[in-house]
């Protein structure tokens, strides 16, 4: 799999958020990169947890609330962008 085409809105990222569980396409979009750094990046997520827990983890995925502690996610902060995006978006298309 390729970096995602477009960065990723505050609406994507809250949606891939959304969930008790994060997969390697999630950790793609979250933090804008290509297949194998985030393959890196989940191995990385998944040893801290396994370490502090001693909890083997599903393949392939990482929770959620992990990954959100990873990256520091202000998940109040992409609530709010993404209803101003949602807002301006209703804006524009009022004034077309």
């Amino acid at each position: 799999m390729k970096k995602p085409q477009s960065k990723p809105k505050a609406k994507e990222i809250l949606e891939t958020l959304n969930g008790l569980w994060v997969d390697k396409k999630g950790i793609m979009i979250i933090k804008y990169c290509g297949d194998t750094k985030a393959g890196e990046e989940m191995k990385k997520i998944a040893n801290l947890v396994t370490e502090t827990t001693g909890k083997e983890l599903p393949k392939g995925l990482v929770p959620t609330e992990e990954v959100i502690k990873y990256y520091n996610i202000n998940i109040q902060y992409l609530k709010k962008i993404a209803s101003m995006n949602l807002e301006s978006g209703k804006k524009s298309e009022k004034n077309n």
